[in-house]
């Protein structure tokens, strides 16, 4: 049995700390009650009236009202827009409509949010917060191992951490909670990547990268910036301290120390730091934009936020006794006198200073247990030596683990410290550091000053287990243990001396102004009596328990007891702060609320507050999806600050708040009727009396006025009410926003004479979170206003009726009086179909950032796996295919997924037009490029895959030649700049384009020469995991040229920058890996010459040209044909998708053709059938076929979804007619591709030409027939019709030289299905099921390829190699019987 413990005891650690935080939080999980404090809720109007009646007193902890406030707004939020299938970008809820997910507190992409879609919301918290205090737990583990810590000890500080009093607080907010949870893994694997932890006895760095920026992205999505920060700084500060300790430790002047303790861990730590940042940009970019515009920037000084620091005075008590300033949650004490429990006769009804100058728990929830600090203070004092003989200080690790950053931790204490009570070195942050001016809260850094204290608890108690017994320290643990006595014989002397030290502790209330809520000397005592009986309780047995521990004897059932101890303390203290209240209490309705949901229009509301009460408190009007002026959030948009200041003072907004209204006289504003304020709910007791206003609801407790002024949210004001002022908020003063379009600073779009209008309703058609549809009227030109908060991201469409949404066109918004959006109608004689979407540009920078990073992650540790793996025997035949195509496959995929992704960012940056110059400069360079390379690629993965010893001679003679042909070929990227220049007109911008991307092709022609010796050498591998890093690298340079303005010329530029890089990447990996001389010296002689060569090649070479002008031929067609931009735009928006899956057939027939070429050359000449050539030229025409018809198929019934996506409304219907019609070219065409390769591998290359004349000869012609009325349709039907045109070519060539090929039989089986998969399809797709269609026409297809035996036995039997053992044996059975019944 101990031996099995011994075994599993590191999954036992980890499972108990993911259990223990289920001591304090089973009621809200398993004990059906829910954490969310909803009884506080009861404590405002119309709420409150209830009350009584459904047994609810007062607040378990009033304190913990954001949890509900907010946060369970946040959460019902994102459920409901899971719901009807949204996103949740925008909030139109709170503030006239905010940024929603951008803000990020909500946490929606946070993946343990999970948890709260999957289960019902209010058990969803307790499980929410046991999860994160588990993973905290857990994570501090990690760490304490990584710093060589004990498990014993790793688990302790794993118990400190998740049990300690920032943690289980912060359960009033997830995001912090969830945030806080991940530094210790970042820190672990920042420790691990700095001494390169071995996996299984190797150095391994790329596995500590990929798990600590996936750390790092969970922070960032968890939602609390200000925590991120803080981690941010501490791990950057220890990453340093490390280094220099390694460096220092090893020798400061060696030169390969510095390169191996320093630069290669500040490389992997700024690509951990780089990827966990990417990760989290989905979120981090959306924030930015939204920060930028948040009022918080500069609002408060210095001065100011040292002041929300702890008090010098008695702050330090709080590490000593978490209730030593009260409790919001405790309602009960212990009297001291009568020696029983009692209600708390405080005003408040709870124990807590209600001072801001002792902070309120969760803001002071600095306990982390007696025990854990002195344990704490013995690591830190561990091996100091004090000799006053010799007057000198003696500083020695002692037991602590060998490395143990004992003085980082030590010094990050007293920082925190120093930080926590707004001390002035605080000042290095403020001044020191860009933003932190932002967060007021210094009180916060006692969440790494517990990382800090856990960590040095968990290394002292591991340095007591590691030590030999210590009569010192057994007395250092008696004296602890006295003086816990002595504190619970203090108390006893204090209450028997109490008439004594009556008069002195009742002046001490009045000082510290108690005595005015109740307090009395007597509470007072017990009070604090009971807090220094519970600090004496657990010193004593602290110091018992170090006593124990340093004696020698039972240190196991010591080590328990130290365990049990701390998460006793840690319990006991925190036990009844957190709320339990009946989830019943979630689903009431009070009457008022009941009463406004009647009125099914558009409107919003605010409370009339004169005096305290805060009726219908901010956000609660959201959980009945109500729309409210005000609103409780961190971030509020400093434009909606401004209108509502305009209304009145916005006394509340230190406290993240709009406030209600204070003042009757502003309901006289026309901003409140401008922004639709139809209602307004106030305590009874607080009459409204306001011209307009009508009182249509009082119950008694809670009063409901109406505004008859109120202006409907769509409505139009000619365009002469247009005017243009400096400042909005100065205006409103004298001109009425109900009858004027007011816009800042825009005298372009003002009216020569202004004149007031009144507004003239529009119909709101569908309201959605992120999406408003209008019907405006027809009249003269004029403005629509829609009073919803105007923000970066909103884009506004227009058609006139009865039109389609095709005929949509995009039209600009102008923000208008201040905080709304307008735009600009022309004159019409019928109503116009007005559409607001918000999707702003930041999200999808911010998912196209994500994306990357996670292509990269995936790749590093791809590459980290493929190595670990070593090498394996070589593998032959059909396994090398399989193993060549998968690799390849794979890794191309996602290159091309990669540039898939960048497509989002650049059609919709460059549109149709744009988009159509750059595919026209890009196939024509395309061709320049044919004639540069002029077939040297194949030649040369064939000839060195036959003979590797000449392989770099190959190498060096293809690039001189190169290099030649690119020098004479460029001419004519200049004459065909001349040509169209002259008659098609092609702009300046796309003439520079084309000289460019021609330039990018010298070092991209040469990387494709050293790729083609990786094909060589079976290789493939290294050069496609480089297709992703160039992937990568254009496209993250790609964006930034696209966003910063730059157009197709910053494409172009790309374009150099990626091929030179992935021609340094490939010539240090040639050296590397292929161990290429790079030089001639000793270089076998030259077996062929270079004009041999030339003439060898010229047949691939004018094949691949054909090949291209014959794929593309129809794109300078197009722009010549119809001069039309746009046309090529829409046509290369469906290419986008064919480009993605052509991949597939490209990489299997180069994975193949050096197979191909050995099986040619082994075959005997005047064989034609039952070779193995045939064999496998047959079974890959099957394969792509059966892989080809089913993406063809679906293809076509998803394009307007798929060019929807890719491009957005610009490019649609035409790029999904375009991509429907050419995508039928794949099934022939991905047979070319493999018939191509074949024909080239028997050497009858030269036999191509013919066939490839004859397919751009047909192309050329139908092009020029029908392209000039049909355009692009014309050009994606012919696309496919010459598919059929060459294969019918092809085939002469292959009976005569490969096999003879049945195509019916082949053909017939494949298109059955696929028949069936579309029949199945179109009927589902009918009923509006398109998504299930797909999965039912997938399954119906890949069932008919089953039962018509699409895949023969003997096909079976060469794909054997790739199948299970098991499943291999038995196809070679029914192979050979097959075969034996074909000979018979």
């Amino acid at each position: 049995m101990l031996t099995l413990l011994r075994r599993y005891a590191t999954p036992l650690c980890v499972l108990a700390l993911m259990l223990a935080p289920f001591l304090l939080f089973w009621p809200v999980t398993i004990g059906g009650l829910t954490l969310l404090p909803v009884d506080n809720v009861f404590q405002y109007e119309p709420f409150r009236a209830s009350a009584a009646a459904l047994g609810v007193g007062a607040p378990q902890n009033h304190l913990l009202s954001d949890l509900v406030l907010q946060n369970y707004a946040w959460k019902q939020f994102i459920l409901e827009s899971i719901q009807q299938r949204e996103l949740p970008l925008w909030n139109p809820y709170l503030f006239a409509g905010v940024p929603f997910l951008a803000a990020g507190q909500s946490s929606a992409l946070y993946p343990p949010s999970l948890i709260y879609y999957l289960l019902p919301l209010e058990q969803a918290y307790g499980w929410y917060t046991v999860f994160n205090l588990g993973l905290a737990g857990v994570f501090m583990f990690v760490l304490a191992r990584a710093l060589r810590v004990g498990r014993t000890g790793a688990v302790l500080a794993g118990v400190i951490y998740q049990l300690s009093g920032f943690l289980v607080t912060s359960a009033v907010f997830p995001m912090v909670l969830g945030a806080a949870a991940w530094m210790p893994l970042i820190l672990a694997m920042a420790e691990n990547i700095i001494r390169q932890a071995p996996i299984r006895g190797r150095p391994a760095s790329a596995p500590w990268v990929v798990i600590g920026a996936l750390a790092v992205c969970f922070q960032i999505l968890a939602g609390h910036v200000e925590i991120t920060l803080y981690t941010g700084l501490v791990a950057a500060v220890f990453c340093v301290w490390r280094i220099l300790s390694r460096v220092g430790a090893r020798g400061w002047r060696l030169a390969a120390t510095w390169r191996s303790e320093a630069a290669r861990p500040v490389m992997w730590l700024a690509m951990m730091a780089l990827l966990g940042a990417g990760l989290g940009a989905i979120q981090l970019i959306p924030l930015f934009e939204l920060v930028t515009q948040s009022f918080r920037a500069g609002r408060s000084d210095f001065s100011q936020v040292l002041s929300y620091g702890f008090p010098k005075s008695l702050g330090w008590l709080r590490w000593l006794m978490p209730q030593a300033f009260g409790s919001e949650a405790q309602h009960s004490y212990f009297d001291l006198f009568q020696l029983q429990i009692l209600p708390v006769p405080t005003l408040s009804g709870h124990t807590w200073w209600q001072d801001g100058r002792w902070k309120n728990s969760v803001e002071g929830g600095a306990y982390v247990g007696i025990l854990s600090l002195i344990l704490a203070a013995l690591a830190a004092l561990r091996g100091i030596r004090v000799s006053v003989r010799e007057q000198r200080l003696a500083l020695s690790p002692g037991d602590l683990p060998p490395g143990f950053p004992r003085w980082f931790l030590v010094i990050l204490a007293f920082l925190c410290v120093g930080f926590i009570f707004g001390t002035p070195i605080y000042a290095l942050l403020y001044y020191g550091l860009p933003g932190i001016n932002q967060l007021h809260s210094p009180f916060r850094w006692i969440f790494p000053l517990t990382v800090a204290l856990a960590l040095l608890a968990g290394a002292g108690l591991d340095t007591l287990l590691r030590s030999s017994p210590s009569p010192r320290l057994r007395r250092a643990g008696r004296t602890i243990t006295l003086f816990g006595a002595g504190l619970i014989g203090f108390v006893i002397v204090a209450r028997l001396a109490f008439p004594a030290i009556q008069g002195a502790l009742a002046a001490l209330l009045s000082r510290l102004a108690l005595d005015t809520h109740g307090f009395t000397p007597a509470l007072f005592l017990s009070l604090e009596g009971v807090n220094v009986l519970g600090l004496g309780l657990f010193v004593l047995t602290g110091g018992l328990v170090l006593s124990g521990l340093a004696g020698g004897r039972r240190r196991q059932l010591w080590t328990a007891a130290a365990i049990a101890l701390v998460g006793a303390d840690c319990g006991i203290a925190w036990m009844g702060f957190n709320p339990a209240v009946d989830p019943a209490l979630l689903k009431h309705v009070p009457a008022a609320i009941s009463f406004l949901k009647q009125d099914k229009d558009l409107w919003r509301l605010t409370a009339y507050e004169p005096r305290d009460g805060k009726p219908l408190n901010a956000n609660l009007a959201w959980w009945f999806d109500l729309q409210d002026i005000r609103g409780y959030d961190s971030i509020i948009p400093k434009q909606y600050v401004d209108y509502m200041q305009a209304i009145e003072p916005q006394g509340e907004l230190p406290y993240n708040r709009i406030a209600p209204i204070r003042d009757a006289a502003s309901f006289s504003s026309p901003l409140i009727d401008l922004l639709g304020v139809r209602y307004v709910v106030a305590q009874s007791a607080d009459a409204l009396a306001s011209p307009g206003f009508a009182k249509v609801y009082d119950d008694g407790r809670t009063a409901v006025y109406r505004n008859g002024r109120a202006l409907p949210r769509a409505f139009t004001l000619p365009a002469t009410a247009a005017v243009s002022v400096e400042r909005f908020s100065d205006a409103v003063r004298t001109v009425d926003p109900r009858r004027y379009a007011i816009f800042e600073a825009r005298p372009a779009l003002a009216a020569p004479q202004p004149a007031p209008a009144e507004p003239d309703p529009a119909t709101i058609t569908a309201y959605r979170n992120s999406e408003v549809w209008i019907d405006a009227p027809p009249g003269p030109d004029r403005w629509l206003i829609l009073a919803d908060s105007d923000f970066p991201g909103w884009r506004a469409f227009v058609r006139p009726q009865p039109a389609g949404d095709d005929a949509l066109r995009e039209v600009g918004i102008e923000r208008v009086n201040g905080n709304f959006r307008a735009i600009r109608l022309d004159a019409s004689q019928e109503v116009q179909t007005v559409r607001f979407r918000y999707f702003p540009d930041s999200i999808r920078n911010g998912a196209f950032a994500t994306f990357m990073a996670l292509v990269s992650l995936l790749m590093i540790g791809g590459v980290w796996a493929w190595r670990t793996r070593g090498q394996r025997e070589e593998a032959q035949g059909v396994r090398l295919v399989a193993r060549n195509s998968l690799v390849l496959t794979g890794l191309n995929l996602g290159a091309r997924v990669i540039d898939m992704a960048f497509a989002l960012i650049m059609l919709r940056a460059l549109g149709p037009a744009g988009t159509g110059n750059y595919t026209f400069a890009v196939v024509i360079v395309s061709w320049f490029e044919i004639l540069m390379n002029f077939g040297l690629n194949t030649y040369l993965i064939r000839d060195a895959s036959r003979d590797r010893t000449h392989a770099f001679r190959y190498f060096i003679d293809t690039s001189l030649l190169r290099l030649a042909l690119g020098a004479a070929a460029a001419p004519l990227i200049f004459i065909v700049i001349a040509v169209y220049a002259a008659s098609d007109g092609i702009s300046p911008e796309t003439q520079l384009t084309l000289a460019l991307l021609a330039l990018s092709q010298l070092p991209g022609s040469l990387a494709t020469g050293l790729s083609a010796l990786f094909f060589a050498y079976d290789k493939a591998e290294i050069p496609a995991a480089l297709t992703i890093v160039s992937a990568l690298i254009k496209a993250a340079l790609g964006a930034v040229l696209l966003l910063s303005g730059w157009g197709i010329v910053g494409l172009a530029v790309t374009s150099i920058a990626t091929n030179i890089a992935t021609l340094v990447l490939l010539t240090i990996l040639a050296r590397r890996i292929l161990r290429l001389p790079f030089s001639l010296a000793g270089a076998p002689e030259r077996k062929v010459s270079r004009v041999e060569i030339v003439r060898e090649a010229f047949p691939l070479a004018l094949n691949h040209l054909l090949s291209t002008i014959f794929w593309r031929l129809d794109v300078p067609l197009l722009k010549g044909l119809t001069r039309n931009e746009s046309a090529v735009g829409y046509y290369t928006a469906g290419y986008k998708y064919i480009d993605a899956f052509n991949i597939i057939p490209s990489l299997f027939t180069q994975a193949l053709f050096p197979t191909l070429s050995r099986m040619a050359g082994e075959r005997q000449q005047e064989s034609t059938t039952d070779t193995p050539l045939a064999r496998a030229y047959v079974l890959a025409v099957k394969l792509l076929l059966m892989l080809a018809l089913p993406l063809a198929v679906g293809v076509s019934f998803t394009a307007p979804v798929l060019i929807g996506v890719l491009g957005g409304q610009a490019f649609l219907p035409q790029g999904a007619i375009a991509l429907a019609i050419t995508i039928w070219h794949m099934p022939f065409g991905w047979i070319n591709s493999v018939t191509n390769y074949a024909l080239i591998a028997v050497g009858q290359q030269r036999r191509l030409t013919l066939a490839f004349v004859g397919a751009v000869a047909f192309n050329l012609i139908g092009n020029l027939i029908f392209m000039p009325r049909y355009g692009y349709l014309a050009a994606a039907v012919i696309t496919a019709l010459s598919e059929v045109i060459q294969l019918a070519t092809f085939y002469f060539y292959v009976r005569r030289h490969i096999t003879t090929v049945s195509w019916v039989k082949i053909l017939s089986r494949p298109f059955l299905a696929a028949g069936l998969m579309a029949m199945a399809i179109y009927i589902l797709a009918g009923a509006g099921q398109l998504a299930l269609g797909l999965f039912i026409g997938v399954l119906i297809y890949g069932m008919a390829l089953l039962v018509l035996e699409a895949l023969t036995p003997i096909d079976l039997k060469m794909l054997s190699p790739l199948l299970p053992a098991r499943l291999r044996a038995g196809n070679a059975i029914q192979a050979e019987s097959t075969s034996k019944v074909e000979s018979t």
